[in-house]
Order: C-alpha cells, then structure tokens, then sequence
C-alpha cells in the first residue's frame, strides 16, 4: 500500500508447482527492492502489480521460469517503475507476459521474450509516457516464441535487437503509432522466423538492419505501412541470405537507408505505394525487387538498362504511381529507354545514351548544376515541354545562345531561369526571370505564356509579341538593352518598369501600370495600343502618324511626341501648377475622362 516498503535479496512469487501468488506495490513511496534475482511464476503462476507509482527493483528478473509456469507482471501510471540492473527475461520456458502502461516506466540491461522451447514471452508498451529502455541486446523470440508490441505512442529503447534469434524460434514485433529507438543493429530473422510491423504512424529508429536469415529454412518479414510509419537505420541493410527474407513497403509507409541496400538471391522487395531511400543499391546477387508503385531513391545514381547493380537492367517505365530519385547521376544505357507516362524523374543530372520517352508527368533537375538547354547539356540545343510536362530545376536553368526552350502546353519550375537562347510557347514558368541581352522570349498567335509566382521578371534582351501574351504576375522590369516589340499582349500585375525601348505595331494592349523611366522609350507604329491602366511618363512616347494610343487608366508626366492620335478615356494628369504636358498629334478625351491640375 502508499509507502509501504520492502526489501529482501531474491524474491518469488508463484514459487511451488501448482501455487498462485499475487504482488501489488502501488502508490507514491511504496518500494519493494530485490538485491538478487526476482521470479515471477517460478513453478506455479505468479503476478505481480506496479501502479499509481510504485517501485520495485531487482537485479534480474524471470517471468514464467518453468514448463508450464505463468509471469504476468503489469506496470501502469504515472511515476510506477520497475528497475532491472542486469538480464530481463519474459517467458523462460513457461508463459511470460509484461504489459507497461498508462506511463509506466521499466528498465533492464539485456532482454529475452521467448527464452527456450517451448516458451512464449509476451511484452506491450502502450500509451503515451509509456516505456522499456533495455541497454544491451534484445533478443525477441530466442529459442522460443516472442512477441513485442509498443502502441498508442507507447516508447521502447535499446543497443541492438535480434527477432528470431535461434533455430525453431520465432520473433514478432508490432510498432504501432509508437516508436522504437535502437542504437545498434535490428536484424529481423537470425536462424529463427522475425518479423516486423511498423504500421499507423509507428517510427524505428536503428543503426543497421538486417534480413540476412541465417537458417535455410527460415523466414523473416518486414511491413511499414501508413502514412507516417518509418524505419531509419543510419547504416547498411540487407535482405535475405541463407533463409528468405521480405521488405513491403506500402501507403506511404516510408524505410530509410544510410547506406547501401543488398537483395540476396532469397530476398524480396515489394515497393507499392511506399517511399523506399538508400544511398546506393545492390540486386547483382538475384532475388526479387517488385516495384509496383510508390517512390525510390537512389542518391548515389541510377543506371537505366546496363545496370551492375542489377536494379534496372533493361527499359523501365515511369507510371502515374512511380517515382525515380536521385541526388546523382541518372544514365540511360545505349538501346534501352526510360519512358515518363505520368510518373516523376527526379535527378542530379542525366546522361541519355540511349531514349528518354517523355509522355507526361514530371522530369526534375535537383543538382546543384541545374540544367543547361545547349550544346553542352542532355538534350542538346532544344528542348520542348509539351502539355502534361512538367519541367522542374531546383537551382539554375539555362538556355545558352543559339539553344531554344519551347512551351508547348507544358509547365516550367526553376530557382533562377536565365535566357541567352529563346523562350518561347505557351505555358506557364515560376521562377526568377532573366533574359539576358542576347536572349529572346517569344510568343506566336494562340500563345499564353504565364510567369506565376512571387518573382519579378527582368529584361535585357528582347520580347517579341507575335500575336500572343506574356502575362506577369509580379513586375516586369525592362532594362536599359531591352526591347519588347510586335503585337499582342503584354500584362504584369503590379508593375511594367522600363528602361528600355517598347516598340508596337498593329493591335497591342497593355495590362497592368507602366512607369516609363527617363531612358525608356514607347513607340506606336502603324497600329494602335491600349493602356488600361495607369501609365506614368518621365521618358518619351511616341505615337507615330496613322496611329493610335488608347489611356483607360490614368496619364501623367511627360506628354506624347509623336504626330498620331492619343486617346484619353481615364484622367490626364499634367502635374503640379505650372505643369504642362504636351501632344504633337491629336489629343481626344472620352466622355468619362478628366483633367487633373495640382496646385500645390
């Protein structure tokens, strides 16, 4: 009861074949300490209870010591512990069971659930606050059978962990909505059957892993499934070896792998719906890789068709449900092809000695070179992207001089895309906009093209409005080399900055407001062009003769030099008294426009 306390050197309980006892240390200050060995069902049943904070300790402790022994021992609140300071072993030969809840705390240095045959050992850690530190090995399923369960947010710890340690052993281990930290090695399967489910947001945690199965005739398996379920191990993982083992990764259940991965001729993969990371990846040795769906990566590259690895040794197609990742290097082999129908190419960069068939779906650069559209890059000097592509480049994108990107339905993503070649199409880009004074952005009749995003878009270098639209989200900024010629229709969101030279013919219009700079100049030749909103003038425009310039939004600043006819349908706003503002041509005001004079 609360602080009641006692103490002896070894303890049992359930001592006699055939006898029952019962233990329960609860309550703050209640301690029971065992200076040897505690027993729990030595040769009859034995339990013992460890709640509403109670203490008990021992140096080792044995649950269900005998063939046909029961051990149940349960600890359960908050501030309960049961400190063990050597091995902990559930189910020696007879039936084991520890369950740890509601915050309960247990410790042991070396653990066995399912010592020898015909032992069954039973452990569950569930709820949050919950807990088992073992430091030193963790042997589930030894010569007998074990079970391990961790729920419910539920926290298990320990140096290294065999499931299935020995010859007719078998090892299971449930992680769910939990987690399991291991410092050293998880080896599912030794000579014995393991295995492992993580499900439902469970999380492992180890330093390697291991389906090397020892035994011939042994079976191991691994499941992690459920979207945040996730098994990292910070060094190498092998699957299979003497006996088969099985790794399936499904909905979005993700395994991590700091080193290399190694399929043995008997293990299995199955990829479906997973997410599978590996530094690099060894099928040379057989076995069985099957990926239905889901994603992998291989970050030290992947060599498509020709492949000593074994991964992918012909043609391989990229569905809807696959996706291909690597930090490094992507080769496509002579002769073989690597098909994008909807699935996802992600890569450092990529080497096409043989075919790229994009059809749809997502080609990614993710390097830190980018990509180059010329000579020097993967495509060569020309490169489309037709609708239902999309072009992603995390870092720079680069269309040389003499190369061309073309638009054609598709979508482009880049950190920074810089033109020195031409940009041209209809789609949409994102990105840091830069055409340089040898580049040149076009768009034909029929053509969109749309820079989205939170980037302004910056020109030194042409614009050629071919009877299509260039559409800005943000600000268009035209420096002083850049030009914007021909008809169509140029629009920015918040602002057109030039610098430079605007040059229109036939029908133009002009969405979004203009700041003509001191050494910006706008020029309507033969055509006429449509402002619809504010245009502020501190440059030169000039509508030539036969032509005609439209003001929906407001006029101010400098007026117009040009002999042709400028047509003000918003308000004209010569500035502060004496302003003037001045037209060489004809000067018409719409019905609802004003005259606005400051005189200030």
């Amino acid at each position: 009861a609360d602080s009641g306390q006692v103490s002896n050197t070894n303890g049992a309980i359930g001592d006699g074949g055939g006898s029952t006892g019962m233990v329960t240390v609860t309550g703050g200050g209640s301690t029971w300490t065992n200076d040897g060995e505690l027993e729990i069902g030595d040769s009859g049943e034995g339990v013992l209870i460890i709640a509403d904070g109670g203490v008990v300790s021992s140096t080792t402790a044995v649950l269900a010591d005998s063939s046909n022994s029961i051990g149940t021992l349960t600890v359960s609140d908050n501030g309960s512990t049961w400190t063990n300071s050597d091995l902990l072993t559930i189910g020696r030969i007879g039936q084991g069971t520890l369950t740890i809840s509601l915050g309960g705390q247990v410790s042991s240095v070396g653990g066995i659930i399912g010592a020898t045959s015909p032992s069954t050992g039973t452990a569950t850690i569930t709820g949050a606050g919950s807990s088992w530190t073992n430091t030193g090995l963790l042997r589930i399923g030894n010569l007998g059978q074990g079970v391990l369960t961790i729920e419910s947010n539920g926290h298990a710890s320990t140096d290294s962990v065999v499931i299935g340690t020995d010859t007719g052993s078998s090892g299971q281990v449930t992680v769910d909505d939990a987690t399991w930290d291991i410092d050293g090695s998880l080896s599912v399967g030794g000579i014995g059957d393991g295995v492992l489910d993580v499900i439902n947001g469970g999380v492992v945690t180890s330093g390697l892993g291991s389906f090397k199965v020892e035994g011939p005739r042994a079976t191991s398996s691994a499941l992690v499934s459920g979207q945040g379920s996730r098994w990292e191990m910070t060094g190498d993982l092998d699957v299979g070896d003497d006996g088969s083992g099985a790794l399936t990764l499904q909905d979005q259940g993700v395994v991590q792998v700091g080193g290399n991965l190694e399929i043995f001729a008997t293990g299995t993969i199955t990829l479906d719906g997973g997410s599978l990371v590996t530094q690099s990846m060894d099928h040379a040795n057989g076995g069985v890789f099957n990926f239905i769906a889901g994603s992998l990566t291989v970050n030290n590259g992947l060599n498509i068709g020709n492949d000593p690895s074994g991964v992918f040794p012909g043609s391989f197609t990229l569905n809807s449900d696959r996706q291909l990742i690597t930090l490094g290097l992507t080769t496509i082999a002579p002769f073989r092809t690597l098909t994008i129908d909807g699935g996802q190419l992600r890569t450092g960069d990529l080497d096409i000695q043989g075919t790229l068939d994009f059809i749809r779906g997502t080609l990614a650069f993710i390097g830190a070179g980018g990509l180059t559209v010329g000579a020097a890059g993967p495509f060569g000097s020309s490169l489309s992207v037709e609708s239902g592509q999309t072009l992603e480049v995390s870092n720079v994108l680069t269309v040389d001089n003499g190369a061309a990107l073309d638009l054609e339905g598709g979508d482009l993503q880049a950190g920074t895309i810089q033109v020195s070649g031409v940009l041209r199409g209809d789609g949409i880009i994102n990105g840091l906009l830069s055409i340089t004074n040898i580049g040149e952005l076009q768009v034909l009749p029929g053509d969109h093209l749309f820079h989205e995003g939170i980037f302004n878009a910056t020109s030194s270098g042409q614009i050629t409005l071919a009877g299509g639209q260039v559409h800005f989200a943000n600000q268009f900024n035209i420096l002083g080399s850049g030009l914007v010629i021909g008809n169509g229709t140029l629009r920015a969101d918040l602002l057109i900055n030039n610098s430079g030279d605007m040059a229109f013919s036939a029908t133009t219009i002009v969405i979004g407001d203009v700041t003509n700079t001191a050494s910006g100049t706008i020029i309507t030749a033969g055509g006429t062009t449509t402002f619809f909103d504010d245009v502020t003038n501190n440059g030169e425009i000039r509508t030539n003769e036969n032509s005609f310039a439209v003001y929906f939004g407001s006029y101010s600043g400098n007026g117009d030099t040009g002999t042709g006819t400028v047509v003000m349908e918003g308000d004209l706003k010569p500035g502060s008294s004496p302003g003037e503002l001045r037209s060489g041509g004809n000067l018409r005001f719409g019905p609802e426009a004003g005259f606005v004079r400051e005189t200030g």
